[in-house]
């Protein structure tokens, strides 16, 4: 299992500049990426996060914003409060003390099945889903031709879902390529930076976004609405 910004350390804080809280932990990274083994073998994978600044009780809620899986996998999300059968669209938890973490897991069985599954959350208290911390999730088993999956996720778009065309979140390079790829790794688009992907003429759905060489490609939702 690789899990990528392991780098960052165990607390980190989270900026404004981003939409999000700044006094917000996770650990250990917003951006995963796990390999499934291709047999009956359960993976287990966990993120937790927290709100350094809570000074009573937090109840913490998770949506759905992202999520595709191969036909065959079994995946159940848990939190805190239960384990659910499957991926629900969204859940809120029992209430946690201040300083108790919080945090989203998946158990993973890809059944002998080669394919990749995708995933973006959002985590928040709740009420306030306008201060939400997103995680953006990468299982793969087994190979996948034109895997566009690599190391050091540090250039970013947004808005992330989106209806149409992306910014990117960091300073672009000043040179390069980025492309934009299928969920399964097929190549449908490739630009220079400073401009970044429009995806106003794609249908709905997950497309990955890999931003030159170098850089983890990650997942970008496609809506249907503004």
């Amino acid at each position: 299992m690789k899990f990528g910004f392991l780098a960052f350390g165990l607390f980190l804080a989270v900026g404004l500049a981003s939409g999000q809280a700044p006094d917000y932990w996770f650990h250990p990274d917003t951006v995963v990426e796990a390999d499934l083994p291709l047999d009956s073998t359960v993976l287990v994978v966990q993120v937790d996060y927290g709100d350094a600044a809570a000074t009573d009780s937090v109840v913490w809620a998770w949506k759905r914003v992202a999520w595709s899986a191969p036909e065959g996998w079994t995946v159940d999300a848990c939190d805190p409060t239960v384990c659910h059968t499957g991926v629900p669209s969204s859940a809120t938890q029992l209430p946690l003390a201040a300083d108790a973490p919080s945090f989203l897991k998946f158990l993973l069985s890809s059944r002998g099945i080669p394919g990749q599954a995708l995933g973006t959350f959002w985590v928040f208290p709740q009420g306030q889903i306008e201060h939400h911390l997103t995680f953006h999730f990468t299982f793969t088993a087994g190979p996948l031709d034109a895997r566009p999956v690599l190391h050091t996720p540090t250039v970013r778009a947004h808005p992330n879902p989106t209806s149409g065309p992306l910014q990117w979140s960091q300073p672009a390079p000043a040179s390069g390529t980025w492309s934009l790829h299928s969920p399964t790794g097929r190549l449908l688009e490739t630009g220079r930076f400073p401009a970044a992907p429009d995806l106003t003429n794609r249908p709905p759905g997950t497309y990955l976004l890999k931003p030159g060489d170098g850089h983890l490609a990650f997942p970008i939702l496609k809506t249907d609405t503004p």
